[in-house]
C-alpha cells in the first residue's frame, strides 16, 4: 500500500533506558509509529539491532504497556513490568517488538491485565497457530520497515471491537500524571478527573495492569532519573518537587523499581 512509503519514524526523547547515553553506543533503536486503525491500539514498533565483541547488559524502567516482542526462538506477549529489567545483548542479533498504547492491549487478552504483570506469556495464547509463520516473517525482512509491514499485515484482519472509552479514559490520566508534576498521590487524580478512586483503581487494574499510585510513582522516578543525567544530585530538592514527605520515602520508591539505591545508583555511573 501507497501509505506504507510514509511510514514516520518516532523521534521524540527516549524514556526509560537506564544510563542512556553510555547504554546508546551498544546498539541502534529505532522506532516507528503506527498509522491508520493500528494507531489505536499500539504506540509504537520498535527494533534494536547489535553488533558487540563484548556482551552489554542493558538495563531499563518499565512503561505501562505491554509488549509483543519477535526474538529467534523466543517470540512472547510481555506483560506490565513493575521493576527494572534487563536484557544481554550479546554478539549480533536483532529484535523487533510491538508496544501497545496502555490499556489497549485488554481487547485481545480479554482478562484483567494485571494477570500478567510481570508475567510473559506465549503468542500462541492470543494469536493462535500461525505465530511462528509470522515470527520468520517478521525477523527475515532485513529493514525495519518490512518487519512493521509483516507486521502490521498479521495485525490488521485480528483487531478487535472494542469500547475505545476506557482506553482513552486510562491514556488521559496516565498522559496528565507524566505531565502534570503537582500529581503527587492517587487523590490528585480523583479530585482532578472526579472519578470514584474505587473505580481508578478498578478501571486501572482491567485495562493497564499495575495501580494508578505506581504509575505516579514511575514518572516521578523518570524525573529523578533525569535530573541525575543532567548532574543534579540536589536531595532535598528532588524530594519537595516530587511531593515525597521525607527522603526514606523517596529512597523506598527509588529501590523498589530501580533495584538500587540512588546513591548506589550514581556510584555505578549514572550517565556516565
Amino acid at each position: 500500500m501507497y501509505w506504507r512509503t510514509l511510514m514516520k519514524l518516532n523521534t521524540s526523547k527516549v524514556k526509560g533506558v537506564l544510563k542512556l547515553s553510555k547504554s546508546e553506543e551498544n546498539y541502534d533503536l529505532v522506532r516507528i509509529l503506527p498509522k491508520g486503525k493500528l494507531a489505536f491500539f499500539i504506540e509504537q514498533y520498535w527494533i534494536v539491532r547489535w553488533e558487540l565483541e563484548t556482551p552489554h547488559i542493558q538495563e531499563n524502567i518499565p512503561h505501562p504497556s505491554v509488549h509483543l516482542v519477535f526474538e529467534k526462538n523466543n517470540s512472547r506477549i510481555v506483560g506490565p513490568v513493575t521493576k527494572k529489567y534487563s536484557y544481554t545483548l550479546a554478539d549480533a542479533g536483532t529484535i523487533c517488538g510491538v508496544k501497545f498504547r496502555p490499556g489497549a492491549f485488554y481487547p485481545f487478552f480479554n482478562n484483567p491485565v494485571s494477570e500478567i504483570a510481570d508475567r510473559t506469556i506465549s503468542l500462541t495464547d492470543i494469536f493462535g497457530s500461525d505465530v511462528k509463520r509470522l515470527e520468520m516473517a517478521v525477523l527475515s525482512r532485513k529493514s525495519g520497515k518490512n518487519m512493521v509491514v509483516a507486521i502490521e499485515d498479521f495485525l490488521l484482519p485480528r483487531l478487535p471491537v472494542c469500547d475505545e472509552h476506557p482506553i482513552n479514559s486510562v491514556n488521559d490520566i496516565i498522559d496528565k500524571i507524566e505531565s502534570d508534576r503537582s500529581i503527587t498521590r492517587v487523590d490528585d487524580i480523583v479530585d482532578q478527573f472526579k472519578i470514584n478512586k474505587r473505580t481508578l483503581q478498578r478501571l486501572f487494574k482491567t485495562y493497564v495492569g499495575v495501580s494508578p499510585k505506581w504509575i505516579i510513582r514511575k514518572y516521578r522516578l523518570h524525573e529523578v532519573l533525569d535530573k541525575f543525567e543532567a548532574g543534579s544530585i540536589d536531595y532535598h530538592q528532588i524530594i519537595h518537587d516530587l511531593g515525597y514527605f521525607d527522603q526514606a520515602h523517596f529512597i523506598k520508591d527509588f529501590k523498589e523499581i530501580i533495584g538500587v539505591s540512588p546513591l548506589k545508583y550514581l556510584n555505578d555511573g549514572a550517565g556516565t
